[in-house]
């Protein structure tokens, strides 16, 4: 998914809105989680189009500065075919 705005912000989240990278891509919108402790696995809602990523608390300005920055942005989001393994990751290009 290339990411193409911000749709909102809070302390522990972000909301972004995109468009498919290729098609047959169902997803249209990143939420990215920032979290203490353990950190759960990326996962997609496809009635919604939504990838929800997680990552430390700590990590937070490395994110939002990559994710403020000027240069292409995309998601790319993998799940095993049966469902057991997620990944996924944040890029620029450019």
């Amino acid at each position: 998914m290339r990411i193409t705005k911000g749709l909102r912000e809070s302390p522990g989240e972000l909301v972004l809105a995109g468009v498919p990278a290729r098609a047959g891509t169902l997803a249209r919108r990143i939420v990215v989680h920032f979290t203490s402790g353990t950190v759960p696995s990326p996962r997609f809602d496809k009635a919604n189009g939504t990838i929800e990523l997680f990552y430390p608390r700590r990590d937070h300005p490395e994110v939002q500065a990559m994710l403020n920055s000027k240069l292409a942005r995309f998601c790319y989001f993998w799940q095993s075919a049966k469902g057991e393994q997620t990944h996924a990751w944040l890029l620029t290009s450019g």
